[in-house]
Parts: C-alpha cells; sequence; structure tokens
C-alpha cells in the first residue's frame, strides 16, 4: 500500500481542523439561536388565609458547673413539665423536641471569653388547633409552673392547609406566567410554544404572633392566658411565585 505524502497529509489535517470549527461554530449557533427563540414569565399569586392551627414554642435553659449537672436539671423541669401536661389531660406525644443540646457557657468579662460551666438548651414545640383555646391555656399554666419558658406563641397554617393553599397558588401562578409569556410574544409578533423550563420560587407567609417573650413584658401565667385569649386569628398573605421558559414560535 503505498504511503501518503506529507503534503497531502497536511492538507487532510488542515481540512478536518476546518470541519470541526465549522461544527462547533454551527453548534453554536444553533444553540444561540435556540435561545433567542424564547420568552420567559414569571408568574405570581397571593390569598388571604385564616390560620387554622396554633404553634407553642417552648424553651428550657439550664446552666450548672459540671455538664452532666446541666443535663440534670434540665431534665427535671423537662420531667415536671410532661408530667403536668399528662395530668391537664394531654399525651406525651403532643410535645417535640426541636433541639436538643449542652455546652460548655461563654460570658465576657474582662475583654475575654471565660467559661463558666454548662448550659443546657431543650426547645419543644406543641401544635393546637385554633379552636382549642382551652387547651391553650392549660399548656402556658403547666410549662410556667414547671419552669419552662414561652419563646413564642403563633397563629399558624397546618401542613395539611399549607399544602392545599400552595397548591392552589402556584397553579394561579403559572396562568399567571403563561398570560405574562402570552403578552411579551404577542408584542413581537409570535406565538407561545411548548415550554421549555419551569421552576418554582418562593412560597410563603408570616405567621401572627400572638405572644413572643422577647417583646413582652407579660410573664407570669394569667397575663400570659389573658394577652392571648384576646387576640382572634386574622387573614394571613400567602403567596406563590413561578417562572416559566416558552419556545416562540
Amino acid at each position: 500500500m503505498k504511503k501518503m505524502s506529507e503534503p497531502i497529509q497536511k492538507t487532510w489535517i488542515i481540512m478536518g481542523g476546518i470541519l470541526i470549527i465549522a461544527l462547533i461554530g454551527f453548534s453554536l449557533f444553533y444553540s444561540l439561536a435556540n435561545v433567542s427563540e424564547t420568552v420567559v414569565g414569571e408568574g405570581y399569586a397571593e390569598s388571604k388565609v385564616i390560620p387554622d392551627r396554633i404553634g407553642i414554642y417552648l424553651g428550657i435553659n439550664e446552666k450548672a458547673d459540671t455538664l452532666s449537672g446541666a443535663q440534670e436539671k434540665s431534665s427535671e423541669i423537662y420531667d415536671s413539665f410532661i408530667s403536668s401536661m399528662i395530668l391537664e389531660g394531654f399525651e406525651e406525644e403532643i410535645v417535640s423536641t426541636t433541639s436538643l443540646s449542652v455546652n460548655p457557657n461563654y460570658v465576657w468579662k474582662n475583654n475575654e471569653n471565660k467559661q463558666e460551666g454548662y448550659l443546657a438548651s431543650h426547645n419543644l414545640q406543641i401544635e393546637i388547633s385554633t379552636e382549642e383555646l382551652d387547651d391553650l391555656n392549660k399548656i402556658i399554666s403547666a410549662a410556667v409552673d414547671s419552669g419552662v419558658g414561652i419563646n413564642y406563641i403563633n397563629f399558624e397554617l397546618s401542613r395539611e392547609k399549607e399544602n392545599s393553599e400552595k397548591n392552589r397558588l402556584i397553579s394561579l401562578a403559572s396562568e399567571n406566567a403563561r398570560e405574562k409569556a402570552n403578552a411579551l410574544a404577542t408584542g413581537v409578533g409570535k406565538k407561545l410554544g411548548k415550554v421549555v423550563s419551569i421552576s418554582e420560587g418562593s412560597f410563603g407567609y408570616n405567621p401572627g404572633i400572638m405572644y413572643a417573650e422577647s417583646d413582652s413584658a407579660v410573664r407570669d401565667v394569667e397575663a400570659i392566658q389573658e394577652l392571648v385569649n384576646s387576640i382572634s386569628p386574622s387573614e394571613q398573605t400567602v403567596s406563590s411565585s413561578v417562572r416559566v421558559v416558552y419556545k416562540l414560535r
């Protein structure tokens, strides 16, 4: 078999390189053309809903010279609280732990951090219906009498109601995104084609605060009960957003 001459080899290599560059250029051109033939619709929807759940957030924070001592003091308060809740007719399972920790307790003294024993923190959460205000009073009483701190109490949406409202708003926001994208397409003499991509944006609401320890001077049982009983659940704004990319045709 005859060996290809060097000039011919070089010619083929150059032609191959040109072909590869041409293919890459065509691919990039096609991709850019494809991107330019799209339109984005940003959809938004919101509604007003009445909360159906009360969230009670509690905290136990106990200090001691030793780690085991801090744990023991925290456990004693927790056990006392659970006993009080059971006496009030609640199941122990109604109380859930959101965080539990024991750490060195540092204080700032003489321009430096110094360890002063240990701090045991146990954060708890209880959820009840907005129709169970009598139960709320019992929980407040059991907590304060046992030495458990009430961090805050909120009007919130139950998981079922939140998911239902979220799905409804996502659907409305998607319709809104299509309307906006269609208006943009019509404005440049185009029509909407297939969906290229769709992504869910934010969904949320701000729970209605019934009581917050950080900004309240109210501390005793009766005063807290009187405060929360004077507040009724009010409408909360719930919103959702989506982003949809369409092809143009």
